[in-house]
C-alpha cells in the first residue's frame, strides 16, 4: 500500500508489484497515465480528493477489481481504448435470451456507438465502482455500461437524469445498487429481471412519482430504500405499478418522506400472481396488498410521512408490530416543529445492532427526547435464534416512563435541578414549575 499526500508522478507506474493504491484524502486533481502499467492493482481508493477525470489508460488495469472515487469533482469517463464505430442499434431479444454486450448509446440519436474488437481488462476485472458525490450527468453513463462483472455499483449524490433504456443489459452479476440523491424521475425496466443477483437497490432522494410492475422480478431484492421521492400511485394497481408484496424477501424497504403517497385499503380479493410468473399464474389468495405482513422476514419499514387510509369496513392496512429485530416508522417526520430524520441500516448480519427514540413531551412546547441504544457489534456468544437487541428493546420501551419518574422525583426546595447545556435552558420537574427555580 502507498499513500501519498499532494502529487502522484508518473514514476508511480514503475510499482508493478503494487496491489493496493491509497491515495485518498488528499489535494489530487489528477492520477498518473502510467496507472496501466501497475497489472498487479486490485484496489484504488481515491476518494475525497480533486479529480475531475480519470485517466484513459484505467482500462488497461487487468487486475483491478475495486475503484473509489467518491467524493471528488468527477464529470467525465473517458470512453474504452477500442475501435468504434457508429451503426442502427437492432431491437432488443428477450431479457432471457439477451447475452450480448449492450451498445454505447448516444441519447440525441436514434443510432449508437457499438463498441467493436476486443474489450479492455478492466471490463472483465472491476467487481466494486464507487463514483458517488462527483458531478457526473447523463453523459458519463455510456461507458459504464459494458462492465460484466460488476457487483457493486455506486452513482449517488451525482447530477444524473436519466439512465440509458438499455442500461442494466450487461450488469448480470450486479448485487449492490445505489443512485440516491439524483434526478431520476424513472428507471429503466426492460432488463430488471436480468438482475438476478440484485439484493440491494437505494433509489431514495430523487424524483420518481411511480415505481415500475417489473421490480417485483427482482427475485433477490431485500434492501429497496425509495424514500424521499415524490411516489404518488395506486399501490394496487398492482398488475402496472410495483406493489411490496410480490417481493417476499424484502428485508428493509423505506417509503418514508413521499408526502404525497397514500396506501388505501381495499377490500380484500383474489390476485394472480402475474407478476412472479406470467407463465404460470398462481393464485395468491383472497387479500389486500395494501399491508405488510406478509413480507415474514422485514426488519426495517419506514412509512413516515406517508398516509394510509381505508376505504371499506372490511379494508385495513396491516402493518406489523415492532419487536426486538423489527423496526417500524409511522411516524411524522417533525419534532417540536422541527425537521427529524434518521438513517436505518441493517448489519452484515441482516439485524438491527441499534434503536433509537424520539419522545415529544405534551403541554412541555420544545422539549423532548432523542436517544440510541444498541452496540456496534453483536455478542459474540449469541445464541442461535437469540435477538442481539433484547436489552436494548427494553432501555427503548422503559426510558421515557423511568426518565419522567426520575425527574418528577427532584425536589425543588432542595435546589434539584437538573440543568442543560443549552444556556437558558433546564429540565424540571412538575412539582418544580410551581416554585421558584433554583440555580447555581
Amino acid at each position: 500500500m502507498i499513500k501519498v499526500a499532494a502529487t502522484s508522478p508518473d514514476t508511480l507506474g514503475d510499482l508493478g508489484w503494487l496491489e493496493t493504491l491509497s491515495v485518498s484524502d488528499n489535494k489530487l486533481d489528477a492520477l498518473p497515465s502510467s496507472i496501466d502499467r501497475l497489472q498487479k492493482l486490485e484496489v484504488l481508493d481515491a476518494h475525497n480528493n480533486s479529480l475531475t477525470e480519470l485517466p484513459q489508460t484505467l482500462w488497461n488495469c487487468a487486475s483491478l477489481t475495486k475503484i473509489n472515487v467518491t467524493s471528488n469533482f468527477l464529470g467525465s469517463w473517458h470512453n474504452p481504448p477500442v475501435n468504434v464505430s457508429v451503426v442502427q442499434e437492432p431491437p432488443s431479444p428477450p431479457a432471457e435470451k439477451n447475452l450480448s454486450v449492450p451498445a454505447i448509446e448516444k441519447k440525441t440519436s436514434t443510432t449508437s456507438l457499438t463498441v467493436e474488437g476486443n474489450l479492455p481488462p478492466l471490463v472483465y476485472s472491476l467487481e466494486k465502482l464507487y463514483l458517488g458525490e462527483n458531478r457526473l450527468t447523463d453523459d458519463v453513463l455510456q461507458p459504464l455500461m459494458i462492465f460484466k462483472e460488476l457487483k457493486v455499483l455506486n452513482l449517488s449524490f451525482n447530477e444524473i437524469q436519466e439512465l440509458p433504456p438499455s442500461f442494466f443489459r450487461n450488469m448480470t452479476q450486479l448485487e449492490e445498487l445505489y443512485l440516491s440523491g439524483n434526478r431520476l424521475a424513472s428507471i429503466p425496466t426492460e432488463d430488471l429481471p436480468r438482475l438476478k443477483c440484485l439484493s440491494t437497490l437505494f433509489l431514495n432522494g430523487n424524483k420518481l412519482q411511480t415505481l415500475p410492475q417489473e421490480l417485483c422480478k427482482v427475485k433477490k431484492l431485500a434492501n429497496l430504500d425509495v424514500g424521499s421521492n415524490f411516489l404518488k400511485y395506486n399501490i394496487n394497481n398492482w398488475e402496472f405499478d410495483w406493489n411490496w408484496n410480490f417481493n417476499k424477501t424484502l428485508k428493509y424497504l423505506n417509503l418514508s418522506g413521499n408526502t404525497r403517497l397514500q396506501i388505501k385499503a381495499e377490500p380484500t380479493r383474489s390476485y394472480l400472481n402475474h407478476c412472479l410468473s406470467t407463465r404460470d399464474p398462481v393464485v395468491l389468495g383472497h387479500r389486500t396488498l395494501s399491508g405488510f405482513t406478509d413480507l415474514t422476514q422485514l426488519r426495517v419499514l419506514g412509512l413516515m410521512d406517508v398516509t394510509i387510509t381505508t376505504t371499506g369496513a372490511d379494508a385495513t392496512v396491516d402493518i406489523p408490530d415492532e419487536n426486538d429485530d423489527r423496526r417500524v416508522r409511522t411516524s411524522l417526520s417533525t419534532v417540536c416543529d422541527m425537521a427529524y430524520g434518521i438513517a436505518d441500516a441493517l448489519g452484515r448480519n441482516d439485524s438491527l445492532n441499534m434503536l433509537d427514540l424520539v419522545h415529544e413531551f405534551p403541554g412541555r412546547k420544545g422539549e423532548a427526547i432523542f436517544a440510541m441504544f444498541g452496540r456496534a457489534q453483536p455478542p459474540s456468544n449469541l445464541l442461535p435464534g437469540s435477538s442481539a437487541n433484547q436489552l436494548s428493546k427494553f432501555l427503548h420501551d422503559c426510558f421515557v416512563s423511568q426518565f419522567l419518574s426520575q425527574l418528577n422525583a427532584l425536589d425543588p426546595h432542595r435546589g434539584e435541578v437538573i440543568h442543560s447545556p443549552v444556556p437558558g435552558l433546564s429540565f424540571e420537574s412538575e412539582a418544580s414549575r410551581s416554585c421558584p427555580r433554583i440555580r447555581e
